[in-house]
């Protein structure tokens, strides 16, 4: 089945926000313990922003893949920046962070974990939100609804 933009725009787009979700649950909105918690917490905050940041590039028609396909948080964030969404300086200080450890696929293979801080559970899902909405209002920008186009799919 080929989808249009659209479609592919708000199936990524819903994904980043279902991942979002998946997150707040897994980690009982901030209130469970980190250090048993914390790794399936952050495994999905990533997926949910290398989504949303995917939603955003593709709606911009952006000519390289390999920028929000290479689990490299920072690069597609930075590409993002060229179709003028921009994100606060806390939240892009938290995906700058995040992005080592999910590239490195660290929360999937618990092996590969090294130490690090990112921060409390509240902080990150906030954080991680902050830019799903920032996204969001990107893709309006670009005329893109993705309320109105899941209610609405073309046949």
């Amino acid at each position: 089945m080929n989808r249009s933009l659209a479609e592919q725009v708000t199936h990524r787009f819903g994904y980043a926000v279902g991942l979002h979700l998946g997150a707040e649950r897994a980690c009982n909105f901030g209130k469970a313990q980190i250090f048993i918690y914390g790794m399936p917490t952050f495994l999905l905050l990533g997926f949910s922003l290398e989504n949303a940041f995917a939603a955003f590039l593709m709606a911009c028609e952006h000519g390289k893949p390999g920028d929000y396909k290479s689990h490299d948080l920072l690069k597609a964030m930075i590409a993002c920046k060229k179709y003028d969404l921009i994100f606060g300086k806390e939240d892009q200080a938290f995906v700058e962070q995040l992005t080592p450890f999910h590239k490195d696929f660290a929360f999937r293979y618990p092996e590969k974990l090294e130490q690090g801080d990112l921060g409390d559970l509240v902080s990150a899902l906030q954080k991680t939100k902050n830019i799903i909405r920032d996204v969001e209002v990107g893709l309006r920008i670009k005329g893109y609804n993705p309320a109105e186009i899941s209610e609405n799919p073309s046949e």
